[in-house]
């Protein structure tokens, strides 16, 4: 290959297009729904299952995280954000990421209890994540 810094460019590029064109495609089937020209079902497909609690669906262009116990999907309650809690991303990796950033805000919330934080400093902080993580292993199963 004569031109390899080239090549890469051209192929970097060319992936990013197709990225955008399947975005565009989902965007323009999404306008058709909110104009009730389609229906919504070849559009939405649970992706994970049990993030911390949440399933995370792809519904055309966006991902919601939405709690388990709070019943099926529906788009419309989704951006309306009727669930208890709702995350949305318009990739699997930062639905991800930000069901984790909110599971790690609870613990450092729960961290700063006066009671928990005494409990760290006198037993170790090692240790009740140690203690913690054997609990929470026993509840998964």
């Amino acid at each position: 290959m004569p031109y390899p810094s080239i090549h890469s460019f051209v192929s970097r590029k060319y992936h990013v297009a197709g990225k955008a064109k399947t975005f565009a495609k989902l965007w323009l089937r999404y306008i058709d729904f909110k104009q009730a020209r389609i229906g919504d079902d070849d559009y939405t497909a649970l992706m994970m299952e049990n993030v911390h609690g949440f399933n995370i669906v792809r519904s055309f262009h966006k991902y919601y995280a939405i709690p388990q116990g709070e019943g099926a999907f529906i788009v419309t309650k989704a951006e309306k954000r009727q669930y208890s809690r709702t995350y949305c991303a318009y990739s699997l990796e930062r639905a991800v990421a930000k069901v984790n950033r909110g599971a790690m805000g609870r613990t450092r919330m729960i961290a700063t209890l006066p009671l928990v934080s005494s409990l760290l400093t006198l037993v170790g902080e090692d240790r009740v994540r140690a203690g913690l993580a054997f609990l929470r292993r026993k509840r998964d199963i």
